[in-house]
């Protein structure tokens, strides 16, 4: 659905929904793509699964979080709150 924006996957990544039926990517608090999605019917009902598809990858995750959408605004508010967290306890 999108291009990778970073060879090794680190950084805040958020996917908003914000609507029924466009996804926007962002990276450390910029958008870097837009994707056209099929109009849901209802909430989805399956599990969600970190780092996993098929097993288990041997990657690190500092941090997760799902809920309501996100305003470009907050996400930048978010990223810059998770940074400067992870810069004081010495992870960023």
């Amino acid at each position: 659905m999108f291009a990778n924006a970073s060879a090794d996957g680190s950084g805040l990544w958020v996917y908003n929904r914000s609507v029924s039926t466009t996804v926007v990517m962002y990276r450390n608090g910029a958008a870097f793509g837009v994707a056209e999605t099929a109009t849901s019917a209802a909430l989805d009902t399956s599990d969600i699964g970190l780092l996993r598809s098929a097993g288990f990858a041997a990657v690190e995750l500092a941090s997760a979080f799902l809920g309501g959408s996100l305003s470009a605004g907050e996400i930048t508010a978010l990223y810059d709150a998770e940074l400067a967290y992870m810069t004081a306890v010495g992870a960023a």
